[in-house]
Parts: structure tokens; C-alpha cells; sequence
């Protein structure tokens, strides 16, 4: 807060925006979702107005749509979430469109789970597979990591043991012939 006090006292509307962001985040972890929207919802009122980075909008849905989430309102994430992958689609961000991509997965295949829609899966399914797709130079190896468990993980499916890895608590008979 001091930081976004000095930035205004400054005209840095800049730095102001990513304060914004940054702050409205924090309070969206810590359960504070009325005033985390005010901050990301200033962010989009000055993008109106114009002159605001793509980078900082897509950050003010993707935080609206983790504000929604971390509540349970699983259809305004997605709606939020759905229009951070529009903007950075539309303004070429690689990484951004990778992020939202795993977290509109992660907010489909939660509603799945509640709700039973199929159509939820399926979306999920997609976006997954766009997460795993995506080249390593546009991506982050932990969410990529992250990615190949979330179905899993959300909907309590156990993963098919590998045939070729050896489970806890297994030892080789005969490691000097295995290998």
C-alpha cells in the first residue's frame, strides 16, 4: 500500500496498475475478495480509458477469476478466466495464454465435479491438452508438472501405476539382470 501511495503521489500509472494488481491478489488469498475486486476492477476501469498494457489486464482477470474460484463461483472464474485468454490471445502473450489455459482446466474440471456437466470435462480436457501442447519456450515446467496430475487430482482419480517404475515399498529381485 505504501508503494501504490508513492507511485500515485508520483503519476507513475504504470507502476500504480502493477501495484494494483499485486495488491489485489494478495487480498484475494487471504479471503479479502470485495477489496481484491476494487483493485482489479481499477486496473479494467483504466484500461477503458485506455493506454494500459494487455499484460496488466489479462493479470486483473486472471486475479478476478482467482478471487471467484478461491469463493466456489466456478462460473464467473471461468467467465473471467475466459476473458483473460481472449485479451492475451489477442495481444500474442504466449506465457499468459499458457497460464489461463491451466487455470480455465483447473476451474471445468472443479465444476465437473460439482455439477456433473460433461460439457465441463470435455472443456477441461482441452485445455489441458493445450497446457501439455504447449512449447517448452512458451511454458513453465511446474505447471506443466502440475498439469499432468490436475484431472486427477480435482476429481479423486487415482493414476494407472506405470508398468515400468517400481511402486514404494517394491524392491528388484535381481537389479544387476533388470539393468
Amino acid at each position: 500500500f505504501r508503494a501504490l501511495n508513492i507511485f500515485e503521489r508520483l503519476g507513475d500509472q504504470r507502476s500504480v496498475l502493477a501495484a494494483c494488481l499485486n495488491i489485489g491478489f494478495d487480498l484475494a488469498e487471504r479471503g479479502e475478495h470485495a477489496r481484491a475486486a476494487e483493485f482489479s476492477n481499477r486496473v479494467l476501469e483504466a484500461a477503458r480509458r485506455g493506454g494500459v498494457e494487455a499484460e496488466a489486464v489479462v493479470g486483473a482477470y486472471l486475479n478476478l477469476g482467482a478471487s471467484h474460484f478461491w469463493q466456489g463461483d466456478l462460473d464467473r472464474a471461468i467467465d473471467e478466466y475466459a476473458s483473460a485468454l481472449a485479451e492475451s490471445q489477442a495481444a500474442g502473450l504466449k506465457l499468459q495464454v499458457f497460464r489461463t489455459r491451466y487455470n480455465l482446466a483447473e476451474a471445468h474440471f472443479e465444476r465437473f465435479k460439482q455439477q456433473g456437466r460433461t460439457d465441463d470435462e470435455a472443456a477441461g480436457d482441452r485445455h489441458l491438452q493445450a497446457v501439455l501442447d504447449t512449447p517448452a519456450s512458451e511454458a513453465s515446467p511446474a505447471i506443466v508438472e502440475a498439469a499432468r496430475s490436475l484431472k486427477a487430482t480435482i476429481l479423486g482419480l487415482s493414476p494407472a501405476a506405470a508398468p515400468d517404475r517400481l511402486l514404494p515399498g517394491e524392491a528388484a529381485a535381481h537389479a544387476d539382470a533388470m539393468a
